[in-house]
């Protein structure tokens, strides 16, 4: 097999997305609360989600890592 089919949990291993991501972390940062993530199978939808969070969650232990340890 060429690639893994695990879901990717890191952003940098999430091909093509750099954009979405960056619309998502927006959005939230705006107030929005509420996403619905579509496509067709196997399109890398959980892997973008899993991705997306662990680097938020990342991003926001560095801002504040005295409080986040």
């Amino acid at each position: 097999m060429l690639f893994s089919v695990e879901p990717k949990t890191l952003i940098k291993d999430v091909f093509g997305r750099k954009a979405e991501f960056l619309d998502f972390l927006e959005k939230l940062e705006n107030g929005r609360r509420l996403f619905v993530i579509t496509g067709p199978r196997r399109i890398g939808k959980t892997s973008f989600l899993y991705a997306s969070l662990n680097e938020i969650y990342r991003m926001k232990n560095e801002k504040d890592p005295i409080h986040n340890s």
